[in-house]
This record gives C-alpha cells, sequence and structure tokens, in this order.
C-alpha cells in the first residue's frame, strides 16, 4: 500500500487532548475566547434539530458574506470565502497557489498548523529567524523573498506566539515587491491589536497578491463551531472555490458567526477587556521577575518562568489551570498563557504565585 511521501515525512499536529475534568479545566493554553453574546447563545438555543443536524448543511449563508463585507468596510474587488475555521482556508491558499517543490517562507516559530499544511503539499520551507523572536521586519522578509523566490509568504499577525504585531500600514511595501507571491496574512489575532478590526484587509482590494484569514474561533467564541473566512483579491477568488468543500461549513456555525457580527459593538468591548486583562498579566509576570516577550497584540503572553516551564505546567495543571509549555530546543525556555477577562486572570497570577 503506497502512502504519499509529504505526508509519512510529517508529524501530525499534537493538541492538548480532552481531560477527564474538562468542565473543572480553566484551558488557558489554546488561545481561545471566553465571551459570547448573550444574544447568540439564545439563537443557538432556538435553531430546531432539522436545521442543525438532519439536513445537509446549504453551502455558504449569503447574509453572512455581506455582513462580514459591511462590517469591515469591504470594496467590490474583495471576495469573501467561509471555511470551517481559517485553517481550512490556509491550506487552500497553500494548495491552490502552490505545487509540490515550490518554496514557502515563514518564520521560526510559527502557527504549527501551517508548518504541517506546507510540509505534507510538499513545499520547502525558508524559515526566517529573528532575534528576539518579536522583531521580525518587512525588509527581513523582502530579503528572504529576493533570496528564494518563494510561491507563498506566510505570517501570523498578530504572530503566534510572541504577540508581534506589524502595523498593515508598512505592508504595502511587502506587497509592491513581493508580486511574485501570493503572502498569506492570518489574522487570527487581530481583534486583539486593532479595535477596529480593519488589519490588512484594505491591502485586499489593491493588491491580488495579498489573502487575509480570519477566525471566529479567538474574540468571538466559537472555537468549537468551526467557522472562518478568506478574503483575496476578485480576479483570483475563482481558484480558491476550487477545493472550497462548502459542504463542511455546517449552517449552525455561519449563524451563530452572522448573529456575532450583528452584536459587534459587545465583542468590541470584549477586545478591549482582554486587553486590560492583558496588560494586568504581563505586569503580573514582570513583578514575580519572568521575562515576559512583549508588549503582546494576542489574546495571550509568551514569558520565560524562573523554573522549568514543564515542572511549573505541571503544578499549574494540578491546579485547574492548562497552559502551554513548549518541547522543542528553541522555545523549551518558555511558556504562554491565553488571556482572558481580568477576573480569572487574578486567580491565575493568584495560583501561580502560590506554585512557585
Amino acid at each position: 500500500m503506497k502512502i504519499n511521501k509529504y505526508i509519512a515525512s510529517a508529524e501530525a499536529y499534537s493538541s492538548p487532548g480532552w481531560p477527564d475534568n474538562i468542565e473543572d479545566i480553566i484551558r488557558l493554553g489554546m488561545n481561545e475566547g471566553d465571551f459570547i453574546s448573550p444574544h447568540v447563545i439564545e439563537y443557538i438555543k432556538s435553531l430546531s434539530i432539522d436545521l442543525i443536524a438532519r439536513h445537509y448543511p446549504p453551502g455558504e449563508v449569503p447574509q453572512l458574506i455581506e455582513t462580514i463585507k459591511q462590517v469591515h468596510d469591504m470594496g467590490e474587488n474583495v471576495e469573501v470565502l467561509l471555511y470551517p475555521g481559517s485553517d481550512n482556508g490556509i491550506d487552500n491558499l497553500i494548495r491552490t497557489f502552490s505545487e509540490p517543490g515550490d518554496t514557502i517562507i515563514m518564520r521560526l516559530p510559527e502557527y504549527g498548523n501551517t508548518v504541517l499544511f506546507a510540509q505534507t503539499h510538499g513545499l520547502n520551507i525558508q524559515y526566517i529567524e529573528v532575534d528576539p523572536i518579536n522583531n521580525l521586519s518587512v525588509d527581513t522578509l523582502l530579503q528572504a523573498y529576493y533570496k528564494y523566490h518563494p510561491a507563498i509568504i506566510y505570517f501570523s499577525n498578530p504572530h503566534n506566539p510572541s504577540g508581534q504585531f506589524i502595523p498593515p500600514s508598512e505592508l504595502n511595501r511587502l506587497a509592491e515587491e513581493a508580486q511574485d507571491s501570493l503572502i498569506i496574512i492570518d489574522e487570527a489575532y487581530i481583534h486583539f491589536a486593532d479595535i477596529t478590526f480593519t488589519g490588512a484587509l484594505p491591502l485586499v482590494e489593491k493588491y491580488p497578491n495579498i489573502a487575509v484569514t480570519r477566525t471566529f474561533s479567538k474574540l468571538f467564541g466559537l472555537a468549537g463551531l468551526r467557522i472562518g473566512f478568506t478574503t483575496v483579491n476578485k480576479t483570483i477568488a475563482h481558484h480558491l472555490r476550487i477545493l472550497q468543500r462548502i459542504k463542511d461549513l455546517t449552517f449552525i456555525s455561519q449563524m451563530a458567526a452572522l448573529k456575532s457580527l450583528e452584536h459587534i459593538e459587545e465583542y468590541r468591548q470584549a477586545a478591549r477587556d482582554i486587553m486590560e486583562s492583558r496588560a494586568y498579566v504581563e505586569n503580573s509576570l514582570r513583578e514575580l521577575g519572568f521575562h515576559v516577550i512583549g508588549p503582546s497584540y494576542g489574546n495571550f503572553v509568551l514569558f520565560k518562568p524562573t523554573i522549568d516551564p514543564k515542572v511549573l505546567y505541571e503544578r499549574l495543571h494540578e491546579r485547574g489551570y492548562i497552559t502551554r509549555f513548549y518541547t522543542d530546543s528553541r522555545m523549551a525556555k518558555y511558556m504562554r498563557v491565553s488571556i482572558w477577562k481580568k477576573t480569572i486572570m487574578e486567580g491565575f497570577i493568584r495560583t501561580l504565585k502560590e506554585v512557585l
């Protein structure tokens, strides 16, 4: 039996698993959101079993696409494609705009699923290492572009796990010069960096080589429903529809996303609350003598504790908090904690002090 050689040489994306006492655990390791509008919750409860389970999904819900475009003030040359999570959108972009043997540029470290998508598509990954890890610049990206001539340039912005944010105003030059590459800007965490939620979306209308991916898993608290979207220039959108797999889009996930956008100001306030809580955590960690990589512009903070990260992870886990530690050598001394509302994070900091 033959196995695809690119899949055989890759390692599966690891998940923290499903703890037996999941309802008693505060999951600060996956960067999930902790707020869902009461309006969204009530709407989900009102749906019939026919709509959410018995029938095949209807494909893309047009009202959701139109609302996404209205909320973000997108122009006529921008097209929105829906996916069951932004991961699927990133995978589709990679498979559509590159071939096995092509090169993709990304920083190290970077979001693990994107690495997996590139590996299993047979791409040559050229990593960009910067020191410190929250110091990537457009100049560095362009140097790599001219050196490797990649089919794709990918970066998360804000960056996971460092929290670095490259202002979209600086990305015009990248789009102008790197015309021969598709530039994928993963904006899963944009809502915690830009309270207008605009990010790099205006670049999409101007540049056919820019693609921006978004998710409803973070700020909007819909990680379990799996819904996200990709925005691209209308001139290239038809290529992506070949692999879009719209039957994977559930009605409940799309309607929950739609209802969330209908109450966007509630989520804007939720983003402000996370920003305040994030500042509290960064300051508290510094007071404990930890080295904090910051400022973070995501709903998480990366830090280097004063004791072994794995030991600290296990102590916190025993007290009901799941965080994130790393096993690869470059990140082995670091931990990452997701940011929730301030009352939750105050409890986390108290527990952290107790277990040190």
